[in-house]
């Protein structure tokens, strides 16, 4: 009988030691995890899974490292953004600035000293004014669209008449810039789709898509323009498609957001403001629709606008 109390002691002492050490260790590995925590370091992670009271701790202190580490890092990209618009307003203006202050240090010093070469001065003046007014108009209207602060006018249209109308209209800036511009009708069953358009808005969407084309074309060839429309159910997707240089598979992802260039160097194809095609975005998600690109170097580059095609009963309720 003494023998059995003996054992029976020491097998509860046994599981009271065993019992203290699973208690010991995940508590030691808590109280390091939160020493690590508190130190700056939430990336790191407690490592025990189980279902008892010290892992259900363990568990919402790794939450809370996780979602403090994803703030921070939110925070850290919203100043990178906030950095980059910068310099890049600051580039933007910088260079026709610099333009307009060379020539008219060479019309005061008397450089420009025939009445061709003054008209020639004056005219790169103005023409970098114009880019100072655009870059700045581009601005306001990105700010306006973030903000919520531009309301959009839109009414019933027929997409297929819009587009015939628009490309007869650039035709002619197509042509001084020595670029093909065409439309490619839909089917029949597909000419009097009906949308729901801010015309105005809109057409500043075409126009920086294309001014986008003829920014990035290539020097080797005849640039070129296509638009095409086709329709479906509930939606209609325009194309506009041009063979300029293409955009990598790196920078595509990119090209929608502010300030953001193919080429991050700034180099003779990275002209513009980096505004435009983040415009662009803001203005077709206004309008309940999608934008998206394909591009292959060398190639060219198609950018894609859906928006929602009207149904019988919707335009008749409009009207």
């Amino acid at each position: 009988v003494f023998i059995v109390f003996i054992i029976l002691l020491l097998s509860i002492i046994l599981v009271s030691v065993i019992a203290a050490r699973s208690i010991t260790k995940p508590m030691d590995m808590l109280v390091k995890g939160v020493n690590e925590i508190s130190e700056g370091n939430l990336e790191y992670k407690i490592d025990y899974d189980s279902t008892n009271e010290i892992g259900t701790t363990v568990k919402a202190v790794n939450a809370l490292s996780a979602q403090l580490y994803k703030s921070i890092q939110q925070r850290n990209d919203a100043e990178n953004q906030r950095k980059q618009m910068v310099a890049g307003i600051a580039h933007d203006l910088r260079t026709p600035l610099t333009s307009v202050k060379g020539y008219l240090e060479g019309l005061r010093d008397g450089i420009a000293n025939t009445p061709a070469k003054k008209e020639q001065y004056l005219q790169t003046i103005y023409s970098s004014t114009l880019d100072m007014e655009r870059l700045l108009n581009e601005l306001q209207t990105m700010s306006r669209l973030e903000r919520g602060n531009i309301v959009l006018e839109q009414e019933p249209i027929n997409i297929n008449d819009f587009l015939i109308d628009y490309v007869e209209e650039m035709t002619f800036v197509a042509d001084k810039q020595n670029f093909i511009l065409e439309y490619n009708q839909p089917a029949e069953k597909d000419r009097n789709a009906m949308v729901m358009l801010d015309a105005g808005r809109f057409s500043r969407v075409l126009m920086n898509i294309i001014s986008n084309s003829i920014k990035y074309s290539s020097k080797a060839y005849q640039g070129k323009i296509s638009i095409s429309l086709s329709g479906y159910d509930k939606h209609i997707v325009i194309v506009v498609k041009d063979n300029g240089i293409g955009i990598s598979k790196e920078n595509l992802p990119h090209i929608f957001e502010t300030f953001y260039r193919a080429d991050q160097a700034r180099t003779r194809v990275s002209e513009g403001s980096g505004i435009g095609l983040a415009v662009c975005k803001e203005i077709v998600e206004r309008h309940n629709g999608h934008i998206w690109a394909t591009s292959e170097e060398g190639v060219g580059t198609s950018i894609f606008i859906s928006l929602n095609r009207l149904s019988e009963d919707e335009i008749n309720a409009k009207q």
